[in-house]
């Protein structure tokens, strides 16, 4: 990649195709990765993902800077993801529930919703924080409370929307095999070719 100033600037990075999938992958990740958990999710993927995003045309970065993509699950279930904000909202059937954003103080309605108490169903979780959690990890052998397949799991998810807004249509997406049903297209997104003498053998 050619030297660019706006390139290396702090978290400018971020906002260019080349390094990342601009603020939807850089937000989404805090986003999906609690929703994943939350629907039980962690291993497995939706069957469609539908959206549309604007970018800053002609600008080194030029990942999308508004957007809106939905994410449909096998069962019916869908997740929203938009750049209004950085919270978290679920609806069910007797309410919602979430923070208007990121780390804000949880709202319900109706405000009854939070003199409930979880089930039995315990969370994985470590006071400490995940990067103590990592490191205990490396040391015991276990694997951590958010274990690799989750991240690969989320950051796909955030892969497939971005594939989603650059081609400017609904894809169809199979979660086991992970690839674009019948669709090369979408499918020849997936990953990059890599320079000589780079390789990645699995």
């Amino acid at each position: 990649v050619p030297y660019t100033p706006g390139r290396t600037e702090a978290q400018r990075w971020r906002h260019v195709w080349d390094y990342s999938g601009g603020k939807f992958s850089d937000w989404g990740m805090h986003q999906l990765d609690t929703v994943q958990l939350a629907l039980d999710r962690e291993r497995g993927g939706p069957i469609k993902v539908e959206g549309r995003g604007t970018v800053n045309e002609g600008s080194v970065y030029a990942t999308f800077i508004d957007y809106e993509v939905t994410y449909t699950y096998a069962d019916g279930v869908k997740v929203r993801v938009s750049s209004g904000g950085t919270g978290l909202m679920f609806h069910g059937t007797e309410g919602r529930i979430g923070n208007k954003e990121w780390r804000g103080p949880v709202e319900a309605s109706p405000a009854e919703i939070l003199n409930g108490r979880p089930g039995d169903a315990a969370l994985p979780f470590n006071e400490r924080g995940e990067h103590y959690d990592f490191l205990a990890c490396v040391r015991s052998r276990k694997d951590p409370y958010f274990p690799v397949e989750s991240g690969h799991r989320c950051a796909s998810l955030l892969h497939i929307g971005n594939i989603c807004m650059r081609l400017g249509r609904a894809l169809a997406w199979d979660p086991v095999k992970e690839e674009f049903p019948g669709d090369a297209e979408a499918n020849a997104m997936r990953a990059r070719p890599m320079r000589a003498p780079w390789s990645l053998d699995a």
